[in-house]
C-alpha cells in the first residue's frame, strides 16, 4: 500500500509542470480579475488596523439604508440582510474549489487518476477565481435587492412574519425567490459557465436559455435553500440533515443536465451535443450507455461533496468580529 501510494505521489509531481502550463488551468482574463480580487481582500483583511475595516463596513451599511424604507423594514433587519449575503457569497466562495475541481475531474478523466488529479485541482482554484467577479455581483445585488423587493412586498399585503401553525408564504421568502430564482439566474449562469472554462462568446450559444432553466432549478434547491438556513436557529435538531439530503437530490438532477449543457458549449455542439450527453455521457456521442452511468455517478460525487461541505457552513455560521463589531454598536445607538 505505501509503495502504490509513493508511485502516485511520484506521477502526480511529474505531472505538475504541464498542468502549471496557461492552457490547462485556463488562467483567463476573469481569472486573473478574479485572483486579483481576492488578493487584494486576503491583503485587506489581514493588514488593515481593525479600526479600518469597521470604517468600510460602516460605510457598506448606511449607503444601503439609503435604498430602503425603514416603515416596512428597520435598519437592524436590512444590516442582517446584509450580513446574511455577505456570509452566503463567502460560503460558496470557499466551497466552489471542491466543486470545480470535481466537475474537470469526472469530464474526460477516466483513470487512471493520477493523470489529471492535479490539473483537475488547479482547475479548481483558477475557475473559482473566474466565477469570482460574477459572485460579486450576484451576492452583492441580494444584499441590496433583497430588502427592498421584501419592502415592496410587504406593501402588497404579504406579512412579514409566519404565522404560527399556518402555511405562510412570507415578504421576505417572496423576495427570496424574485431575486435569486428570477434576478439571480443569469447570473448563476455566467459564473457556472466561467468556472467551466466557456468563453463570454459560447455563452452567448442557443443553448443558454436551457442551461439557465437548469440553474433555476438547482438554484431553487441550493442557494434558496441554503441561504433560509442561515436564519434564526430553529429547534429541529435534523434540519441541517434534511436540508443536506434535500439539497443533494434536488442539485444531482439539474447538475447533470447543466453539466451536460456546459460540455455542449464548450465543444460548440448545441442541442444535439446536449442530447449525446444525456444518452452517452459524451456530447461528440464516443461514450456509451455505461459511460451515462458512470457521468451520473459522478455528478452526484460531485453534489455529495461540494453539498455537504456548503450545508456544514450554511448551519455552523462562523462570526467575523468586524462585522459583529459594526452591528452590535449599530444597535446600541
Amino acid at each position: 500500500m505505501t509503495s502504490a501510494f509513493q508511485t502516485l505521489c511520484r506521477s502526480i509531481r511529474k505531472q505538475i509542470p504541464d498542468a502549471l502550463s496557461s492552457k490547462n488551468i485556463q488562467l483567463t482574463a476573469l481569472a486573473k480579475t478574479g485572483a486579483a480580487l481576492l488578493a487584494g481582500t486576503f491583503a485587506v483583511s489581514t493588514f488593515l488596523p481593525e479600526k479600518e475595516k469597521c470604517k468600510i463596513v460602516s460605510n457598506y451599511v448606511s449607503e444601503f439604508q439609503k435604498w430602503v424604507d425603514p416603515k416596512y423594514i428597520s435598519d437592524a433587519e436590512l444590516r442582517e440582510s446584509l450580513w446574511k449575503s455577505y456570509q452566503a457569497g463567502v460560503n460558496v466562495v470557499i466551497t466552489s474549489p471542491l466543486f470545480y475541481s470535481l466537475y474537470h475531474f469526472i469530464h474526460r478523466s477516466g483513470l487512471p487518476m493520477r493523470h489529471h488529479l492535479s490539473r483537475s485541482l488547479l482547475r479548481g482554484f483558477t475557475g473559482t477565481a473566474a466565477t469570482l467577479p460574477a459572485v460579486l455581483v450576484m451576492y452583492g445585488t441580494a444584499a441590496v435587492a433583497l430588502p427592498a423587493i421584501e419592502a415592496q412586498y410587504i406593501r402588497k399585503g404579504y406579512p412579514k412574519e409566519k404565522i404560527s401553525a399556518e402555511p405562510t408564504t412570507t415578504a421576505a421568502d417572496m423576495a427570496q425567490a424574485t431575486v435569486f430564482l428570477g434576478l439571480g439566474a443569469p447570473i448563476e449562469f455566467v459564473v457556472e459557465a466561467s468556472g467551466c472554462g466557456i468563453s463570454p462568446s459560447q455563452m452567448l450559444s442557443r443553448l443558454a436559455p436551457v442551461a439557465t432553466t437548469f440553474v433555476v432549478i438547482r438554484l431553487a434547491s441550493g442557494v434558496l435553500l441554503q441561504y433560509r438556513a442561515l436564519d434564526a436557529e430553529t429547534d429541529d435538531q435534523w434540519r441541517e440533515y434534511k436540508d443536506l439530503g434535500k439539497t443533494i437530490f434536488g442539485t444531482s438532477i439539474a447538475q447533470h443536465g447543466l453539466n451536460g449543457c456546459m460540455r455542449a458549449l464548450s465543444d460548440n455542439t448545441g442541442g444535439k451535443g446536449l442530447l449525446q450527453y444525456l444518452r452517452t455521457g459524451d456530447t461528440l456521442g464516443k461514450g456509451t450507455a455505461l459511460t451515462s452511468l458512470r457521468q451520473i455517478g459522478g455528478t452526484v460525487v460531485q453534489r455529495m461533496a461540494f453539498c455537504t461541505a456548503w450545508n456544514h457552513l450554511s448551519h455552523h455560521k462562523t462570526k467575523a468580529p468586524v462585522w459583529t463589531r459594526v452591528i452590535e454598536s449599530e444597535e446600541a445607538t
